[in-house]
């Protein structure tokens, strides 16, 4: 199977210093990856750079069979941090609207298509009652399913979330978890997280980055995979799914 997002050789800094060095990762059709790695080790960097918003300093990185930038409005994207002023409420489908912008049919207002795409993905993740009330209302975890919602109203063929289990509490993190299984099956996902736990019961196969990159093609991460990641001696962590090499180097 041939890769729909490829990164060979890879490297980026930021002022001079190095984030990423030397990354090489294929991702095929279909797959569920999950990437793992401390802070500072520039995951979040990583995906800046698959969705076209950071250029790497080195290397290639092909995307959807073309460019990160042109294949952008191909690919949804759930950030890790978003803030809503309450002095400005906008409400839940307007901020899923936005995820319209790049593709709307109309050209200076949202066509009925477009808030028929909204009306569906807001059902799908389960936030149409919500559809009314303001983001700056809304729990840690409604908001994250919003912030979802808008990114699958690009209809997306990848989706891409940066921690979005981040300040939920665990009901709502789980239900993130089973929203994602079902999304799974309609798309390409893939998600940085710093919950190894979620991250074992979630996805087809784990990257391990910490500004190098390191995907496991067996069961487990030993201890030495661990120690590449925090510098410090660490027990195994099993991760309890069916990993493969997914043609990386």
């Amino acid at each position: 199977m041939s890769a729909i997002i490829s990164l060979k050789q890879v490297c980026f800094s930021y002022r001079h210093q190095p984030v990423l060095e030397q990354i090489n990762l294929n991702i095929d059709s279909g797959e569920f990856l999950g990437i793992v790695g401390p802070n500072g080790g520039g995951k979040t960097t990583l995906l800046k750079i698959i969705l076209g918003l950071l250029s790497p300093t080195s290397g290639t990185v092909t995307v959807l069979g073309t460019t990160a930038d042109k294949a952008r409005t191909r690919l949804g994207y759930v950030p890790q941090f978003a803030t809503f002023d309450s002095a400005f409420p906008i409400s839940v489908r307007a901020t899923v609207l936005q995820g319209r912008l790049g593709c709307a049919t109309a050209r200076w207002r949202y066509s009925r298509h477009d808030h028929a795409i909204a009306t569906r993905v807001m059902e799908e993740t389960d936030v149409a009652a919500l559809e009314r009330r303001p983001m700056a209302a809304l729990s840690g975890g409604q908001r994250q399913r919003v912030l979802i919602a808008r990114a699958l109203a690009c209809q997306p063929e990848v989706l891409l979330l940066d921690e979005p289990t981040a300040n939920v509490d665990p009901d709502h993190g789980e239900s993130i978890f089973e929203l994602l299984q079902r999304l799974h099956r309609q798309m390409t996902i893939v998600l940085i997280s710093h919950d190894i736990a979620f991250i074992s019961r979630a996805v087809t196969s784990v990257a391990c980055l910490n500004r190098t990159l390191v995907r496991h093609p067996v069961t487990a991460a030993d201890s030495c995979a661990s120690n590449h990641l925090y510098s410090i001696p660490v027990n195994r962590i099993d991760h309890a799914t069916c990993l493969h090499n997914g043609g990386n180097e």
